[in-house]
């Protein structure tokens, strides 16, 4: 088609542009892996690879099969558009199927793909096509379109060059479903819950049979958030915790006091008093959210800066790491303390009561599981931790 025009599709050699092109590439359902610029929150258009559309000559070949939708950093995109000279000189591609999300094909798009011998084109409407996009394609190749659409193709910019346009597939519609993992999706007559492409298929009076495409993507639920541990820093405390989350949600005593992508908060100390902290790890894509159930409470007594006024008490515990009982020797303690023995997971395992001029505890760990545990010791003047590791 447009032979004559051979010698302007050499000129457009070098009016590509020296941009990289692709936000990103996906691999379809064959395993070829297509190129993609996003042009708005919720739609990307084909491109081609590398930084103009000669540098990866041929990057597609034999039939490529463009998705309908597309996933990239938690997001689904549709596929709405085949940017300007995608396919620039991909010689060897022999067909290329487009998707009924397809409302558009920039110019240059197959300039040049002299090996082209078919087009599927599953859009009712057809793609508004700009100037040269087929420049060098033979136009007696295959153009296959919806049953009674062929009439719109053949009145089409572009599209009317071609002579063998065959309205022979079906009336097809694409759309996107999201869910969590465990729910159900409800698809013409059936509840279904597993990731997929599914059809189904219509049969009317008129000849033209129709078919519903469902793309169903399953979010996977985060995992409950685990492994609590807190550091106090100054008037701060930071709160780390182990998860798989996009992002998390914070809570102290039963109130949401933040959100967190990373798996740390750092919350500030108020006074003398009793925390309880959990969380629950939220996952995200495109506009759906999974939630994680909440994790238990994990409670600590917390000493704030200013009611610290007492720094001359020391304690130290030996042998670090023991087996069977450690020391713990404690000086200028003025006042009655509370001595707790924690997992890391800020489970007390035994309390104990320093009495003031106590100088020693014995902590007897026989039957503790081997690992590292928090001693802590707090009244209303200090709050002083410290690691013992049992073997």
């Amino acid at each position: 088609m447009k032979k004559s025009l051979l010698v302007f599709y050499l000129f457009l050699l070098g009016l590509c542009p020296i941009i990289y092109a692709q936000d990103f590439s996906s691999v379809n359902s064959d395993g070829d892996t297509i190129y993609y610029n996003i042009t708005s929150p919720n739609s990307v258009e084909v491109t081609y690879r590398g930084i103009n559309c000669f540098y990866y000559l041929n990057t597609y070949k034999d039939t490529i099969k463009i998705p309908a939708y597309v996933f990239f950093n938690s997001q689904d995109y549709a596929v709405t558009s085949i940017s300007r000279n995608a396919f620039y000189g991909c010689e060897i591609m022999s067909s290329i199927v487009l998707p009924s999300t397809i409302d558009s094909i920039g110019s240059g798009a197959f300039t040049g793909c002299y090996g082209l011998n078919s087009i599927y084109s599953y859009s009712h409407i057809p793609p508004v096509v700009l100037s040269e996009a087929f420049l060098v394609v033979r136009d007696t190749i295959d153009i296959f379109v919806p049953c009674g659409s062929d009439s719109l193709y053949r009145a089409s910019n572009e599209w009317d060059d071609f002579t063998n346009i065959q309205p022979s597939l079906p009336i097809t519609t694409n759309s996107l479903g999201l869910i969590c993992n465990g729910e159900s999706f409800f698809f013409v007559d059936t509840l279904i819950n597993s990731e997929g492409l599914y059809y189904h298929n219509y049969t009317n009076n008129t000849g033209c049979d129709s078919i519903d495409c469902l793309y169903l993507r399953v979010v996977d639920v985060p995992d409950v958030p685990y492994f609590p541990t807190f550091q106090i820093i100054g008037n701060n405390l930071l709160i780390s915790w182990q998860g798989n989350s996009s992002y998390y949600n914070i809570y102290r005593n039963d109130s949401i006091i933040g959100r967190s992508t990373t798996n740390n908060f750092l919350d500030t100390i108020i006074g003398s008093t009793n925390y309880c902290y959990k969380f629950s790890g939220v996952n995200i894509r495109s506009n759906i959210y999974c939630y994680s159930e909440a994790s238990i409470d994990t409670c600590i007594q917390l000493v704030g800066l200013n009611d610290i006024n007492d720094n001359s008490t020391f304690v130290k515990i030996y042998p670090n790491p023991t087996s069977d009982q450690a020391v713990l020797e404690i000086e200028g303690l003025k006042s009655k303390a509370e001595v707790r023995i924690m997992d890391l997971v800020g489970k007390v395992i035994y309390n104990y009561t320093l009495n003031v001029g106590d100088m020693k505890l014995v902590i007897d760990v026989r039957g503790y599981e081997k690992g590292v545990y928090n001693v802590s010791v707090q009244n209303e003047t200090i709050n002083i931790s410290k690691k013992l590791i049992i073997q």
